[in-house]
């Protein structure tokens, strides 16, 4: 599709917990903890929000100026910012050059990094050790989206398109 990084919705997962070392994603789940950890208590508690789930309605682009969960890459610090960027370069890493290069210019056009947001969320109903402080991730700004479940096992769905593909 036009406008479409990847060409459209993309999935990735693997069977295992994404904290496992027997996870292939595991060093994504790595990088994660590292921006959650960089994060000062009162962060912490902003981007833990509401689960948006990992179904078709939870990589499905909300309007550009719609309130997003999590807090804003603009509202981090320097140090923090550099961790959310290395993220965006770990998570890019396994595809092409120019699929990489397109997701970054889709994000470009469609307001930059500081329209972008970060949330971290908690399955409520989950029996896992309570020393577990997330199951899911999520980047989302206008035409982006990365939901990236790491419990029970790892679920990512991608979603990426410039604002006239996502409208």
């Amino acid at each position: 599709m036009p406008g479409a990084a990847f060409g459209g919705p993309i999935y990735y997962g693997h069977r295992d917990p994404g904290y496992a070392a027997s996870n292939v994603y595991r060093y994504q789940t790595e990088q994660v903890q590292a921006v959650f950890d960089s994060l000062d208590a009162a962060q912490q508690k902003k981007v833990v929000s509401e689960n948006p789930g990992d179904g078709q309605k939870g990589i499905t682009f909300a309007k550009a100026d719609a309130p997003r969960p999590g807090i804003a890459y603009r509202d981090l610090t320097a140090g923090q910012k550099a961790q959310v960027e290395k993220v965006m370069r770990t998570l890019l890493d396994p595809f092409r050059t120019e699929d990489a290069d397109e997701v970054m210019e889709i994000i470009k056009v469609n307001g930059g990094m500081d329209q972008i947001h970060l949330a971290f969320t908690r399955d409520g109903e989950s029996t896992d050790d309570k020393k577990v402080r997330w199951h899911f991730w999520r980047l989302d700004g206008p035409g982006f989206i990365w939901n990236y479940r790491v419990l029970p096992h790892v679920h990512c769905f991608v979603n990426i398109a410039s604002e006239h593909a996502a409208a």
